[in-house]
């Protein structure tokens, strides 16, 4: 039998698999992964396994010979380099820690681990363009362009995929398009979808619309287009907020292009339709673009530096996971890097944590990941933290999902996001959702999230907490929406959104405003205190909700501070007591009191619900906790209608852009709301800096500014310079107001919108 002895100083395995510690005074029990190891070799400093999974194996043969209990320290270190992704690593919970000992899985030391998702192309098969394919290349391309013939296998096939991404060393590929930032606009619809919302069309038979852009798409693109049958349309072209592909069928010589797929909600639509076109060699023109011919194989790259260097390696994103905890307990990982993933089905992320507690990611980056994969997912479970992370160029950042709620109270996850940084670098076409967080008493605080294309935070459920947050630059294509979103939900009660920096929501234009943060189609209950906004869009947003309180918020600049939008109150009742009746636990958006009743609603209260009884069959406990919910519900029943009232008190406004700050409709109750206060209580207003000068106005709210957003600690020992990238990004827009104008001029819109501040932001950190 294998036998683990403890020294005073240092912890060793001996027997047939000797280990030793880190060079430390506390006794641990340590073993090390290193890219020259072997998982037969015993996994001391000097002859390492190979992989996390050899490792693992180890640490658990003599777990389950009891030798190493929860009242050891273990931990797994990681020497530098890059780790190919061959497959997922599983933790479940016999790999768990203890609170005094978590299991640490981490970088060693200052060297950088890196797990790599790419399908590599060597770079031996680039060569210069051949004559016939320079003649392919727009004029800018030309003498810039290597092409590659990949040979059939992973990565070929990876690349055929519609969706696929490249990546050169660290850095996100573009793939090429047309315009390389922004949207072309629609002009014409020449024929109308022939086929009912969303029908697939075939090549044979097409059944989308035949459309035409501003600006146009190059005549000479029609040959390849007609060819490849590879072209497709992204953006936002059947609704404002809906951001979809199409598949080009086919495209006339004056630019129109069939498409092959009818639309979701129809064309011509009575807003701005906006797309951009990809997968056309022709559009690359410019460096870090690419482009893959899947009838020749041949990959086509402007490479982001004049030679390939040894140093740098290309590749297609392949993995789709690298981490996943199940049921775990207390592990700890730290200080990786995760990157170039992609996953076309399933719930699938960089790290998932599934049912676990206590667990910790810390210190970690993660980078280009795309598909259906995402960065971090909590999916379940208590008291996980995501802590001091790096989060770049990312479809999706995850989910935050936890915690209980229903009729007799609330079970809170208490899992935390926080400390993290969010932006994108490279990317130009990645919707960019943060998180989205669910269940019940859950936290976002302290992350900077900036330069997404869409809202970035989401809410379902109750009592969630979002607090101390720097938000700026997001939303730069979406119509409608807000920077922090949760819609149609009866029972979001207790959701606290303060202390948070909000600024520079910048609408688009001929489409709905967006707002800092909106609570749309019937939510109730959020709580909004304590918050700054600026030149935020609409501030604080409600569409047809009630029962929420913002009070004591600070508003600079901006179209509304706080806007209530009345809806149809009396409509909107008649039809949801019509949901009652028929079909009580109906999943529709319109059913707000019916989903409510399903997550709050007492046992049985389907069987016996009537437009005359509902509020009854609230539980007791919402009413106990929150009692002007009585009192709200019942107004609603007596009047027959969803009266939207909600509370805004000691809410200040300054330098505002529009005409009336305050948009509230009769049913709503007021006090201490100003307009006119001076800027000259702040610091220092011209770079965003609004920590008060000297002694705090009594009138004003106690805000922690220097406390909001980043903040250093032992995973995050630097900072990106926050006046100085305030400083810039104030002066960017310092002639914009946050309101669009009713034109959409497409260079004018990329040129307020498409302002990179995530390379902007890190040229600020040290």
């Amino acid at each position: 039998m294998k036998r683990l002895i403890f020294s005073a100083a240092t912890s060793i395995l001996l027997g047939v698999i000797p280990l030793t510690a880190q060079e430390t005074e506390t006794p641990a029990v340590n073993i090390y992964v290193a890219l020259n190891g072997n998982d037969d070799n015993p996994g001391i400093k000097t002859r390492p396994k190979a992989s996390i999974n050899g490792a693992l194996e180890t640490l658990r043969e003599f777990r389950n010979q009891g030798q190493i209990t929860s009242k050891m320290p273990v931990n797994l270190w990681i020497r530098g380099g890059r780790y190919p992704i061959t497959e997922v690593v599983h933790l479940s919970s016999e790999d768990s820690g203890s609170a005094e000992f978590p299991f640490r899985i981490s970088a060693w030391k200052n060297e950088e681990v890196i797990f790599d998702g790419r399908l590599e192309i060597p770079k031996s098969l680039f060569k210069k363009a051949t004559k016939e394919e320079a003649n392919r290349l727009s004029d800018q391309a030309r003498g810039n362009v290597l092409v590659a013939i990949v040979p059939d296998g992973p990565a070929a096939n990876a690349l055929a995929q519609p969706g696929a991404q490249m990546s050169f060393g660290g850095r996100m590929l573009q793939k090429a398009r047309f315009p390389n930032v922004g949207f072309m606009v629609m002009d014409r619809v020449l024929k109308k979808d022939s086929a009912a919302a969303n029908t697939k069309g075939t090549p044979d038979a097409p059944v989308g619309s035949l459309v035409t852009f501003k600006p146009k798409i190059p005549a000479s693109w029609a040959d390849e287009v007609n060819v490849s049958k590879n072209a497709r349309l992204g953006g936002y072209i059947s609704e404002t907020w809906l951001y979809q592909h199409f598949p080009i069928n086919s495209m006339e010589p004056n630019g129109a292009v069939q498409l092959r797929d009818a639309s979701a909600y129809g064309l011509p639509r009575p807003h701005i339709s906006r797309a951009y076109i990809e997968n056309v060699l022709s559009a690359i023109d410019q460096e870090g673009e690419w482009h893959y011919d899947t009838e020749e194989n041949k990959l086509f790259l402007w490479p982001p530096k004049t030679k390939l260097s040894n140093q740098e390696t290309i590749g297609v994103w392949g993995a789709s996971g690298a981490f996943s905890l199940q049921g775990t307990k207390h592990i700890r990982l730290e200080r990786l890097t995760i990157e170039n993933l992609i996953g076309y089905t399933g719930d699938t992320g960089a790290i998932n944590i599934r049912a676990g507690e206590d667990n910790v990611i810390a210190g970690c980056t993660i980078r280009n990941i795309a598909g259906k994969t995402g960065a971090f997912n909590v999916f379940s479970g208590y008291r996980n933290k995501i802590t001091s992370c790096n989060i770049y160029d990312v479809v999706g950042g995850g989910r935050l999902y936890g915690g209980e709620l229903g009729p007799d109270g609330v079970t809170p996850g208490e899992n935390v996001i926080e400390n993290c940084h969010y932006t994108q670098l490279y990317s130009t076409n990645f919707y960019g959702k943060v998180v989205a967080i669910k269940g019940a008493g859950n936290i976002f605080r302290n992350n900077l999230a900036h330069n997404h294309n869409g809202q970035i935070v989401t809410l379902s459920g109750a009592a969630h907490l979002v607090e101390r947050n720097e938000v700026f630059n997001t939303g730069v294509e979406e119509g409608d929406g807000g920077a922090f979103y949760q819609g149609a939900m009866l029972h979001s009660w207790g959701n606290t959104f303060r202390h948070n920096f909000i600024h520079h929501i910048m609408c688009v234009p001929t489409i709905y405003p967006r707002a800092a943060i909106f609570s749309d189609d019937g939510d109730c209950g959020d709580l909004v205190e304590e918050n700054i906004f600026y030149k935020a869009g609409e501030g604080f947003k409600i569409n047809g909700g009630a029962g929420h309180i913002a009070r004591n918020n600070l508003t600079i600049g901006g179209i509304h501070a706080h806007l209530v939008l009345n809806g149809r109150p009396k409509r909107s009742y008649q039809t949801q007591m019509g949901f009652l009746t028929k079909n009580p636990r109906d999943s529709a958006k319109g059913n707000v009191i019916g989903k409510g009743l399903v997550q709050i609603g007492i046992d049985g209260w389907d069987r016996e619900v009537t437009p005359g009884n509902w509020p009854s069959l609230i539980g007791p406990y919402w009413y106990d906790k929150y009692p002007r919910m009585k009192k709200l519900f019942e107004r609603w029943q007596k009047s027959k209608s969803v009266t939207p009232i909600n509370e805004f008190t000691n809410n200040h406004v300054f330098d505002f852009e529009g005409k009336n700050p305050f948009s509230f409709p009769g049913s709503s109750i007021t006090k201490g709301n100003s307009n006119g206060k001076s800027l000259s209580i702040f610091k220092a207003p011209k770079s965003l800096n609004f920590a008060y000068r000297n002694t705090r106005p009594k009138w004003a709210p106690d805000i922690p500014f220097e406390k909001i957003g980043l903040l250093k600690d032992q995973y995050r020992t630097t900072l990106p310079n926050k006046e100085a990238y305030r400083t810039e990004v104030a002066k960017h827009w310092r002639r914009e107001t946050s309101a669009a104008s009713r034109e959409y001029k497409v260079s004018q819109v990329n040129k307020r919108s498409y302002y990179n501040t995530g390379l902007m932001v890190l040229k600020h950190q040290p």
